[in-house]
């Protein structure tokens, strides 16, 4: 539901540091800039402060994080393997932010070599076991392709922003999705829930669900058969507070009733209460910091719920 970091900015520090004054003037203008969502313009100070400073670490790992979010694996894949031809010894702890931009890139030879290149790193092992075994399936599968061929969805729920993670209500004709709105001046895009309906072959964008949605982000909804009961992920801010929800690890599942007389979701001041829900659940499945709790989904029956958590 969203891009996790893969170089943490604000800890840079504890990599190499550039000895020269220019350089090191340029990063901190490219992490400003960086953190006012002006990635282009902080790839050109990044640039700047690699001209003044061939061996700067942190600079190739921030430019290797950009690239990663304007999704230009190529550019990213480089930056990263320069930083560890500069710093070696730190290939260990992002061995795998390599494997998976090589993946993500659509570099499923490069992704495999690069995982057979950590696992001769002495005590390193994938952290994601999903990340893994794509990239063993990927390396298999490119060399004997099975024909597909998806279609995009008719209709207007498709538009120039992302939209993902998609839940259909078991009468087909209904589903609420998540799309990533942009605003200047962020670094991260916004997510929010939007619902749409089926008509023909054709999907229509009904409304965005102001009930539910907040200026942070909400994401991964999972729909319970009858159409009733809502789970979804959402994530505390940068200052790791969830806003009118309480949450307890960086990201929990919340629930939300669906109101069949007023056709809404309850409101978000009952997100993440203590009441029990339909199944003899807590409405807030928790978990401790740094921990991530996303993605729930439903049995058929609507008795049983499982979901993703991700240790950091």
């Amino acid at each position: 539901m969203f891009f996790v970091l893969i170089f943490c900015v604000h800890g840079s520090q504890a990599f190499s540091q550039s000895n020269d004054k220019k350089a090191t003037k340029r990063y901190s203008q490219a992490t400003e800039l960086y953190g006012q969502g002006m990635r282009v313009e902080a790839l050109v100070k990044l640039d700047e402060a690699t001209r003044f400073d061939e061996e700067y670490f942190d600079a190739f790992m921030l430019k290797g994080q950009i690239f990663a979010e304007l999704n230009e694996w190529n550019k990213g894949v480089d930056a990263l393997n320069r930083a560890f031809e500069i710093e070696p010894f730190e290939r260990e702890d992002w061995q795998e932010s390599l494997v998976s931009m090589y993946h993500r890139g659509g570099m499923y030879k490069e992704a495999y070599h690069a995982l057979e290149v950590g696992e001769q790193l002495r005590g390193w092992q994938m952290q994601s076991d999903l990340l893994e075994s794509s990239v063993r399936f990927a390396n298999t599968a490119i060399d004997a392709p099975s024909e597909f061929h998806p279609t995009a969805l008719l209709g207007d729920v498709n538009s120039e922003l992302s939209e993902y993670y998609p839940a259909l209500y078991s009468s087909g004709d209904r589903m609420v999705f998540t799309r990533e709105l942009v605003y200047p001046n962020r670094s991260f895009g916004q997510e929010d829930f939007y619902e749409a309906r089926k008509e023909g072959d054709e999907w229509w964008t009904v409304r965005s669900i102001g009930e539910i949605n907040t200026p942070r982000n909400e994401g991964a909804p999972s729909i319970r058969g009858d159409g009733r009961l809502l789970v979804f992920t959402a994530c505390a801010g940068i200052d790791g507070s969830y806003g009118t929800r309480t949450g307890v690890g960086s990201c929990d599942l919340f629930q939300s009733d669906y109101n069949v007389l007023s056709s809404s979701y309850n409101d978000s001041g009952k997100l993440g209460g203590v009441e029990l829900s339909e199944m003899g659940e807590p409405a807030r499945l928790e978990c401790r910091w740094p921990v991530f709790v996303l993605c729930a989904c439903f049995s058929f029956d609507g008795d049983t719920e499982r979901w993703c958590r991700i240790s950091m």
